[in-house]
């Protein structure tokens, strides 16, 4: 669902949830954990976020996964 490319001091984070790069509990939760990692790691000096396909960016949660109160 995330996706990280290292680029000399530039991680370029893609949310890569179709089709409209939603986020779920687990998605949150992988950011999360990534960029937690990033700030870490002391080779990088930059995150860029950035939304997989065309159209925009993240509509924001999932609200299906939502729905059980979660």
């Amino acid at each position: 669902m995330i996706d990280c490319q290292i680029d000399g001091a530039v991680a370029l984070v893609t949310l890569n949830h179709p089709a409209a790069n939603t986020f779920t509990a687990e998605g949150l939760e992988e950011l999360a954990v990534l960029v937690d990692a990033l700030n870490r790691n002391p080779t990088v000096y930059a995150v860029v976020v950035t939304g997989a396909g065309e159209k925009f960016f993240s509509a924001g949660a999932d609200l299906k996964s939502f729905a059980d109160g979660d």
